[in-house]
């Protein structure tokens, strides 16, 4: 290939990030279809394909530098070409580390998913899940009020829905989730705060606003200055958007 063995390791690591990519689109395309004599007849032909691109990249200019008798310089090329692909393996591999160990975990139903409430990851479990280490004498709880709809216009059902988070005081915080479906299930979103110690009523979705879907929450609370210990009787809505690629709800004006 090149006499540059930063060169030539790149080029093998895109070829390989190449030939990922590929594989990972044709599965989405093809999903669970029936396999046939066609799919061990492709993946033979990419395996020999990469092995003669890489024997190439690898191999090509070191073997011409040992014809013109450049022994030393042809292993140097050699070794300084597979030891930049090998660090650029390992840093692909630390990342990926990271940008997995990052991403909130899917669960098979909303009840149970992955939720980020002020900064704190809180996963629900039947009834209730015990908080962090940032509150651990609270609880966070499914509240209800569910409503499905299609939020990121990928044909699956995703799920809208209240829950409580008392970190430990006499609050009772009430919050709006999502929960997107995915292939692996379903991912929790950012929770929106939606107010403390409230009566919530239902959630109400509007179609046909030209924006989008809009989600408004209705709910009970109390008028500025009133004492908690009043009943909640002032009736409210808060209508946001959702964001999926955020992950999160935005307050509509």
């Amino acid at each position: 290939m090149t006499k540059n063995p930063l060169y030539n390791a790149l080029l093998a690591s895109g070829y390989v990030g190449l030939v990922i990519i590929c594989i990972f689109g044709a599965s989405k395309i093809v999903g669970n279809e029936a396999e046939s004599l066609l799919f061990p007849i492709a993946g033979l032909s990419v395996f020999v394909l990469s092995a003669a691109i890489m024997a190439y990249l690898f191999f090509y200019q070191p073997v011409l530098m040992l014809i013109d008798g450049e022994r030393p310089a042809a292993i140097r090329l050699f070794l300084r070409t597979v030891g930049i692909f090998a660090a650029t393996t390992a840093l692909i591999f630390f990342i990926s580390v990271i940008v997995t160990k990052s991403r909130t975990p899917a669960a098979v139903e909303p009840q149970k998913a992955t939720y980020r409430i002020e900064g704190r990851q809180v996963t629900l479990g039947d009834t209730s899940s015990v908080g962090s280490a940032d509150s651990p004498t609270g609880t966070t709880q499914y509240f209800g009020n569910e409503k499905r709809m299609d939020l990121n216009a990928d044909g699956r059902e995703d799920a809208v829905f209240l829950i409580t988070d008392a970190p430990g005081g006499s609050g009772t915080f009430y919050y709006v989730v999502a929960a997107l479906r995915t292939d692996a299930g379903y991912v929790g979103s950012k929770a929106f705060f939606v107010g403390d110690r409230i009566a919530p009523q239902n959630i109400t979705v509007d179609f046909a606003n030209g924006e989008g879907i809009s989600i408004g929450v209705n709910y009970a609370d109390r008028t500025s200055g009133e004492s908690f210990v009043v009943r909640p009787s002032v009736g409210k809505t808060l209508w946001l958007r959702f964001d999926p690629k955020a992950m999160e709800f935005v307050r509509k004006d």
